[in-house]
């Protein structure tokens, strides 16, 4: 567990907030409209911006204090950022970039140089330079520079904001894998509720410059803000078994079957499939004359009301499965925790992404 303190003000009046308290090694997510000051947070903590009162502490080590004056320079903290824009070294390739963020902490990694490379998928991208790279291939390689620096805690200012679906699916499982392997704290700034349902373990809510709550993301979500982008997303994991001539893939999910086109993916490839929880129709019994050819069964675990609408969770197997309907469908349906329930989702409204 690592234990956090901040109570600080910086330059231009903004009032962080104050929080003494412990948060796991895990990935918490900052979350609030733009301008609600959570870059102003991360800057503060990488030691960027220098508050104007207060205190910051992670574990034992104070990186500010007003009082006993102490302001930890940028390159003691032992903080690595990842921003939106990559900022890869043109006149480098791939393999010198990453090998900068080592050489200029040199301390040993936490874990193998290759095993890094594996998880983000860019063994092959070596010997290229950054403009031969994707967005999504740039901003993995940013990533793996970051980790290679050995840093304590990784800060992360909306990494994934200009990529598709396509391209921020694969790189937020990575992420995940690499937090549980390298065991440090991730911060993850973003306005998106479905990145922050997929890869919180706990959040922090803020508004206007302050922090308004601090939690798990079912807590958080009862938070109604402005600003926040409200989709919540599904990503599962599974395998293709095959594709049809229309180009629509019979996808192995455990032990059920879900059918989504496809363009490149291949036979045998190990893919996310990607849906919005409000593109998921429910039923209360097995509805077998619907044109849709995803008919899924879940157990309803645990539900929470946002305005007009509820979102539901239901448990197929092990996987939850997120699924957004109105107040008034959720009272007409009268369901109760522990329902089994059918989730009609049609084809168009999957999408898939290799990884």
């Amino acid at each position: 567990m690592l234990e956090i303190k901040f109570n600080f003000i910086v330059k231009n009046g903004i009032f962080i907030g104050e929080y003494k308290g412990k948060l796991s090694n895990g990935i918490t997510t900052i979350i609030g409209p733009s301008g609600c000051g959570k870059t102003t947070f991360l800057r503060c903590f990488s030691g960027d911006l220098t508050p104007f009162n207060g205190d910051i502490k992670l574990g034992e080590k104070i990186l500010f204090s007003k009082t006993n004056r102490i302001d930890v320079p940028i390159n003691k903290r032992n903080v690595s950022t990842v921003y939106q824009n990559h900022l890869l070294f043109p006149h480098m390739k791939v393999k010198n970039n990453i090998e900068y963020g080592y050489k200029i902490k040199n301390r040993p990694l936490r874990i193998n140089t290759s095993e890094i490379l594996h998880i983000l998928k860019i063994e092959h991208l070596l010997n290229k330079f950054p403009h031969q790279l994707s967005g999504g291939e740039a901003q993995r390689v940013g990533l793996a520079r970051a980790i290679f620096s050995n840093p304590d805690i990784l800060l992360m200012d909306e990494p994934f904001t200009s990529l598709d679906y396509d391209t921020k699916g694969p790189i937020l499982l990575y992420l995940k894998q690499l937090q549980k392997k390298l065991n440090i704290p991730f911060f993850f700034v973003t306005h998106s509720l479905e990145e922050m349902y997929y890869m919180s373990d706990q959040v922090i809510l803020m508004n206007k410059g302050q922090i308004i709550s601090v939690g798990n993301p079912d807590t958080i979500i009862l938070n109604k803000i402005d600003g926040i982008s409200n989709k919540i997303s599904n990503y599962i994991h599974g395998e293709i078994l095959s594709i049809s001539d229309e180009k629509i893939a019979q996808i192995k999910i455990g032990n059920i079957e879900l059918f989504a086109p496809v363009k490149l993916a291949q036979v045998g490839s190990n893919i996310l499939v990607h849906f919005f929880a409000n593109d998921v129709i429910i039923s209360t019994s097995n509805m077998s004359n619907v044109s849709a050819r995803n008919l899924i069964k879940g157990e309803l675990i645990a539900y929470r009301y946002i305005d007009t609408s509820c979102l539901l969770t239901l448990l197929v197997q092990d996987i939850e499965i997120y699924v957004e309907i109105t107040k008034f469908s959720m009272e007409k349906l009268s369901i109760t925790i522990g329902n089994d329930l059918y989730m009609i989702i049609k084809s168009s409204s999957c999408n898939v992404v290799e990884y």
